[in-house]
């Protein structure tokens, strides 16, 4: 296929505290066996920085809060993985009964 065509990107370019990023011309280039690997940018040393700055701040925050949902949810949590270890798969309604089963504990 057109490797421009396969290049994952947005139509409006990337939103950032500095402004938008344009969406041309694409980060990364494909290569013939499916990988990507980085393309010549045509930004400058302090917007990447800009940009790394960014994206380690989302990727922080992300990552603080999954901790955080999984500690105040750790009781449920434990008692998933203890049912999974018994059951190796779950649906809805086993999750549900988990769910109520703590509630009713309480």
């Amino acid at each position: 296929g057109d490797a421009s065509a396969d290049c994952q990107r947005p139509k409006n370019g990337i939103q950032r505290a500095s402004g938008p990023l344009p969406a041309e011309p694409c980060l990364f280039t494909r290569l013939p066996c499916g990988m990507a690997m980085p393309a010549e940018r045509a930004y400058a040393d302090t917007t990447a920085s800009q940009i790394d700055r960014e994206v380690h701040g989302l990727a922080e925050n992300a990552f603080n809060r999954a901790v955080a949902l999984l500690t105040e949810r750790r009781v449920l949590l434990d008692a998933t993985a203890h049912r999974l270890l018994e059951a190796e798969t779950l649906d809805a309604a086993d999750i549900e009964g988990i769910v109520e089963g703590l509630k009713a504990a309480v």
